[in-house]
């Protein structure tokens, strides 16, 4: 939310792009859900890799958080297999955001191809975790 994403999406030319998407309203999990039922597979996410504003979680802590929590919650329903997630992360997870930044889907050999391009141009890029064959649901939080 810190930056707008035209400056990384210039950077994805020469890449294998296999989906991308900005974060908003149905925050980062609705989005990935989306990606993830398109393409058939499970989005494997590891929160703990997943950026963070600084004073988020102070914030979320004292019950600042937007409605559409709750709601994106129940959109995704029980497509999500929340692992050990702790309920304050989940949140975080399902915040419906008004300008995020990019989830993007490319091949795993080229992840870090991706996040040197970034780095070098000043761009934050963060890889939270991988495509894996669908078992019982579209995404996995651990």
């Amino acid at each position: 939310m810190l930056t707008l994403n035209r400056e990384a999406a210039v950077h994805l030319e020469g890449f294998e792009v296999h989906a991308v998407t900005d974060i908003t309203g149905f925050g980062l999990l609705g989005h990935a859900f989306e990606m993830a039922t398109a393409s058939g597979v499970c989005l494997k996410m590891e929160a703990a890799k997943v950026p963070l504003i600084t004073g988020v979680e102070r914030l979320a802590k004292r019950g600042f958080l937007p409605g559409g929590v709750e709601s994106n919650r129940h959109y995704l329903g029980e497509a999500v297999q929340w692992g050990n997630t702790r309920p304050l992360i989940q949140k975080l997870l399902l915040d419906p955001q008004t300008s995020g930044g990019l989830l993007i889907g490319l091949p795993p050999d080229q992840a870090s191809g991706l996040l040197e391009k970034l780095e070098a141009a000043q761009v934050f890029g963060q890889c939270i975790g991988a495509v894996v064959n669908r078992s019982t649901h579209y995404l996995s939080v651990q």
